[in-house]
């Protein structure tokens, strides 16, 4: 027992010094980080051998790293050459060229549809959609264009958002049916001085939208309006204040219901070719709630394809789109009506632990990363990322540190510059980085930042220093 003791009060003597990082020390000396909860993964992607471990288990907000959880499962589940696809059909019968039903468009929760993030191919669906009309000798239509939604529920915004975000167009909802991205810009001439900034125009025009102009006149030097609202109500407020002497500024805000306003936007389409339609565009929500029962669609006219998932997920990781990412974590609850983020979350869980991950220190609300509710854990975002470290569409949709997307300014004067490809994480005092680096030996890195006290910028040099000093 004795001899017992003496060992025990051995090695409680031993100077931990000795097993101490110089860099690690360094970057947790910084004042910045005095009140902050850290979370550091590194190691070696060839054999997954530890480089740095610092509270790698402790559940912190990953902001926007976790869209790599995301469309890591996407991938996995889907492969990278699955499409999205919206039908466009009908339901009735056509005698004499009056189609005697309705036009049906079913959504599969497409984020591309008429996205700006790509190629303009309005003209594309506009010329499509008529020319298979008129093929199917529709000259007129007796009923409504309807679109059905109802691949996902009708949340939309999610609950575990901010309100501060919801209404704004990073925050734009997702559902079954998405368009233009779910969001428009408002435009303000704020050339008048003194004068509250007037309302121009907005872009598209929103069905039903009432915008309350709050903004103050004062000269603001920048950008820190802010327009809230809640999904499918149509009033929009507007607080903060925009740049002064100007005569055309713009911000953008989310649509309140996409489903009803691509359903507004087919009808005008068919009406412009020419060809009657005599029902109001309504939504599957609307029309349940209006006991009014959506048909199946029967007979198709075309499908409507999204680029492929490879695609669709470089642009969400480079971008760090938050619509996107909603969409895309979706897919792990398969093909279904009624999809909930509950759904997709549990599935996406079950898949990495299938796997062997721990996901115990997992706490997932979306797919964005937006919830301030998130945690994950340092480990299991660089246990992920060692795991897709041969998917080529997953590693190559990561922009390179210092020279493109979302991490450009992020060790832009280092000598990794280029050869870091990564996922930036951002919102109010947390910062976070996680990705691979090629170069004296392949790693996988995560550093989450919780509660830092300096500036953004700040943070962001010194994480940089860190994976600098650490002569990777």
């Amino acid at each position: 027992m004795k001899k017992l003791s003496f060992i025990i009060i051995l090695l409680l003597s031993i100077d931990c010094s000795i097993f101490s990082n110089p860099a690690l020390d360094k970057f947790l000396s910084s004042k910045c980080l005095k009140n902050a909860s850290i979370g550091i993964s590194i190691h070696n992607i060839d054999n997954n051998t530890t480089i740095l471990d610092y509270q790698q288990n402790l559940a912190l907000i990953p902001a926007s790293t976790l869209k790599l959880i995301s469309t890591a499962t996407a991938l996995s589940l889907n492969g990278p050459e699955y499409k999205y696809e919206t039908q466009f059909g009908y339901k009735g019968l056509i005698e004499n060229g009056v189609l005697k039903g309705d036009i049906i468009i079913k959504g599969s929760a497409d984020p591309s549809l008429l996205s700006v993030h790509f190629y303009n191919n309005e003209e594309q669906l506009r010329s499509r959609l008529i020319a298979a009309m008129r093929k199917a000798g529709i000259k007129s239509v007796e009923g409504r264009v309807i679109c059905d939604e109802t691949i996902l529920d009708n949340q939309g915004v999610n609950p575990a958002w901010t309100w501060e975000d919801m209404g704004n167009y990073y925050a734009s909802g997702i559902y079954g049916i998405n368009f233009m991205d779910n969001s428009y810009s408002v435009t303000f001439d704020t050339s008048k001085k003194g004068k509250k900034p007037e309302i121009i125009s907005t872009n598209p025009e929103v069905t039903s939208l009432v915008l309350k102009n709050y903004l103050l006149p004062h000269a603001a030097k920048y950008d820190s309006a802010f327009i809230y609202g809640a999904p499918y109500i149509n009033e929009r407020y507007i607080f903060g204040a925009i740049p002064q002497n100007r005569e055309k500024f713009s911000i953008q805000g989310d649509m309140p219901e996409p489903a009803l306003q691509f359903a507004d936007y087919i009808n005008n389409v068919i009406k412009n070719a020419g060809i009657s339609i005599s029902g109001q565009p309504i939504s599957a929500r609307i029309a349940k709630e209006e006991s009014i029962m959506v048909p199946g669609l029967e007979s198709e006219l075309f499908t409507w394809q999204s680029p492929e998932l490879s695609e669709l997920i470089r642009k969400c990781n480079f971008k760090s789109i938050n619509l996107y990412a909603e969409a895309i974590i979706r897919l792990a609850a398969g093909k279904k009506n009624n999809i909930t983020i509950n759904e997709s979350v549990e599935k996406t869980l079950n898949y990495w632990k299938s796997k062997g991950l721990d996901t115990s220190g997992l706490f997932i609300y979306d797919g964005s990363g937006l919830s301030p509710q998130n945690r994950v854990t340092a480990s299991f975002l660089t246990q992920l990322l060692i795991l897709m470290k041969d998917n080529e569409e997953f590693v190559n949709s990561l922009p390179r540190a210092g020279m493109e997307g979302t991490v450009k300014s992020f060790m832009s004067d280092s000598k990794h510059k280029g050869n870091i490809k990564a996922k930036s994480g951002t919102i109010r005092n947390v910062r976070a980085y996680s990705g691979y680096i090629y170069g004296k030996q392949n790693v996988a890195f995560t550093v989450l930042v919780n509660g830092y006290s300096c500036g953004p910028g700040d943070i962001r040099i010194l994480i940089g220093k860190l994976l600098e000093d650490l002569d990777l």
